[in-house]
């Protein structure tokens, strides 16, 4: 029920602003097209909440790897293709294991990326990635997308 209420008040806040542009004639075909693909990414990061069959059905493929990360984070993830790209779809907190990476919260200096991060979602960053590399094509692009947890993932 949370994730359709934050579905839909993301979709709601992104209308508003579209009813204010189109309202003092500035929106442009750009804002057009980059609005649909957030909505389109939003309904994607709602999804990783499915089970692998509905997926599946919705997106008319079996060519979707629904992942979890190790039982100590319990991470869920879906990867697809779509239009020759990969698309990475990651579930926000979920259950208890979730909550303890949320709650995670002291910040840890990246030695590859120089800035400070969030303990937690670093872990689960780092463990969803170890077990997603081997399933990504090198040479498609990546588009990931995710909601609470998954979106910080």
């Amino acid at each position: 029920m949370l994730k359709k209420i934050t579905i839909a008040l993301f979709i709601t806040l992104l209308s508003f602003q579209m009813v204010e542009a189109r309202r003092v004639n500035r929106i442009s075909n750009r804002q057009k097209q980059i609005f649909k693909k957030l909505i389109r990414f939003a309904e994607i990061s709602k999804d990783a909440y499915e089970k692998k069959k509905v997926l599946q059905k919705k997106y008319k493929s079996n060519n979707i790897k629904v992942l979890k990360t190790h039982k100590l984070v319990k991470v869920q993830y879906f990867l697809m293709n779509e239009n020759n790209t990969q698309v990475v779809s990651v579930r926000g907190t979920d259950n208890l294991k979730n909550l303890g990476i949320d709650l995670l919260a002291g910040l840890k200096k990246d030695k590859k990326l120089g800035i400070r991060l969030h303990k937690g979602f670093r872990i689960a960053s780092m463990l969803v990635y170890m077990k997603l590399r081997r399933h990504l094509k090198r040479n498609k692009p990546v588009i990931l997308t995710g909601h609470s947890l998954g979106g910080a993932i």
